[in-house]
């Protein structure tokens, strides 16, 4: 499983990305993303799975689904219906501990993203964004 740092928090850019690259990027990180703007929450809901099929034929790469970001408590359901994608699965939004991981390494997902979780301190005693870093890939 793949490991994406987004150098985000609360789905913006963070203003010293740069400098944050610098301090993570002899890590062992393989991806690291960013983005201009998030979306509001009403543009979250997520067709996509029950659309996989329309989407694979399109030659799609992947999915970018926000699993925990759906907030009526059907987060392992939703997980079980994305074991009929045949294109790999990446989970964004809220992935925030250990145990999280620990469910999308049991569902073969392809990788996940932390952004907020890594720059709010939540995995190593070290505070040191590396250390962060490096604690969730120890995860792995």
């Amino acid at each position: 499983m793949e490991f994406i740092f987004m150098l985000t928090h609360h789905d913006v850019t963070i203003p010293n990305a740069l400098q944050v690259f610098d301090e993570v990027k002899d890590t062992g990180l393989k991806c690291i993303g960013c983005k201009d703007i998030g979306l509001k929450l009403d543009q979250y809901k997520e067709q996509i799975i029950k659309d996989r099929q329309e989407a694979e034929k399109t030659g799609i790469n992947g999915i970018n689904l926000l699993l925990y970001r759906y907030t009526d408590g059907s987060q392992k359901k939703l997980l079980e219906a994305t074991k009929k994608l045949k294109v790999p699965l990446i989970v964004a939004g809220n992935v925030a501990n250990f145990d999280q991981i620990n469910e999308l390494k049991e569902n073969n997902v392809w990788a996940f993203t932390y952004g907020g979780a890594i720059l709010e301190r939540k995995f190593a005693k070290d505070g040191a964004t590396e250390a962060q870093i490096r604690a969730v890939l120890g995860k792995l």
